[in-house]
């Protein structure tokens, strides 16, 4: 068993680790004045040279599996007491080390203030709001839990969500709690190949104005990639539902499970194709956007004109036809109008 240092003073700094490649060396193992928190199967590498706590935040199912190495030895250390908090969805009795995540109390801490409508209409006219619990990342959890406890230095080693996967989708949460981070604490650090709060600065550094061509360009890709997204999530889909049919048509046990488990993982698989083509979806739609801003600002109109909502807002036949009856009324006007007469000057 790998032995880990641990330290049982309460640190006012502490490095999230993550496993991206990037970064994730530089954290400072070996600096007394940091607590190190990692997450999931990462104890199994040999870079991760310390830990103060960790976070399994997956349900059961999840860090249970058994399909291969990495997940039967993770749910085998899962297993073992520890020195340190195993952060989870509720305290295990099999896992020694766990205790439950602190979730009402970040939530009534950090997010009470958050609120979404729950229909189309105005604001005045909303009946009730829910709160919003923007939680898409095991780093959510764990910048949350920083937060809370008040640590006043928090380094970020090993996060990236830059991938075309289903990482993406997480860098909006990751972003929105890095935020808080640097509005609560006195220090947040991020690493140089860091690519998260990574952006040219909109009208000083980045023009407005956008070329169609590319455009145009990026449409094709996007609805390439989009298909073949698609066509992924269609034969994940039939594998699941395969493994399903064998799964009701087993005759002992032993063939239950093994069908049971093989659904279960591509469950798995099919939530991650979903979210990929949610992803390339939603990208096709945003260039379509742009697409059309751009053209309104050709054309000297609103660059949010013509775009059908939720609502239906605005009809682009409809408006291009009042636009040109108003046009021909301008004509008409324009021809019976008597000429000005000479002026003096």
């Amino acid at each position: 068993m790998t032995k880990f240092s641990t330290i049982e003073r309460k640190r006012s700094k502490v490095a999230i680790v993550g496993f991206a490649g990037t970064t994730r060396h530089l954290a400072p193992f070996d600096d007394d004045e940091f607590e190190i928190w990692g997450l999931n199967e990462a104890h199994r590498q040999p870079w991760m040279r310390r830990i103060t706590r960790w976070f399994q935040l997956h349900p059961r199912w999840d860090f249970t599996k058994q399909n291969n190495t990495s997940y039967k030895e993770h749910w085998e250390w899962l297993q073992k007491e520890h020195p340190f908090p195993i952060y989870m969805q509720k305290k295990y009795p099999d896992i020694p080390s766990s205790i439950e995540f602190p979730l009402d109390q970040v939530v009534g801490t950090f997010l009470m203030k958050l609120k979404r409508g729950t229909d189309r209409s105005a604001f005045a006219g909303q009946e009730s709001l829910v709160g919003i619990e923007y939680f898409t990342s095991s780093f959510a959890y764990m910048c949350s839990l920083a937060l809370l406890e008040g640590f006043s230095t928090i380094h970020v080693y090993g996060f990236e969500m830059a991938t075309e996967t289903e990482y993406r989708y997480q860098k909006g949460s990751t972003e929105f709690w890095l935020g808080l981070a640097a509005g609560l604490c006195e220090e947040l650090y991020l690493p140089f190949e860091c690519r998260l709060l990574d952006g040219a600065k909109y009208g000083y550094e980045v023009s407005r104005m956008i070329n169609r061509q590319r455009l145009e360009f990026l449409k094709g890709r996007y609805e390439k990639e989009l298909e073949n997204a698609k066509t992924t999530q269609d034969q994940v889909y039939g594998r699941r539902q395969e493994a399903d049919s064998f799964f009701r048509g087993a005759k002992d046990r032993a063939e239950k499970a093994m069908y049971a488990g093989r659904a279960r993982d591509l469950l798995e698989v099919e939530v991650r194709a979903n979210s990929q083509v949610n992803e390339r979806l939603g990208r096709v739609n945003m260039i379509v956007d742009l697409i059309k801003t751009v053209d309104n600002m050709h054309l000297g109109k609103d660059p949010g004109d013509g775009y059908r909502g939720l609502e239906g807002d605005l009809d682009t036949g409809a408006e291009d036809k009042i636009a040109n009856e108003q046009k021909a009324k301008s004509d008409k006007a324009g021809a019976t109008e008597p000429e000005p007469e000479p002026s003096e000057g």
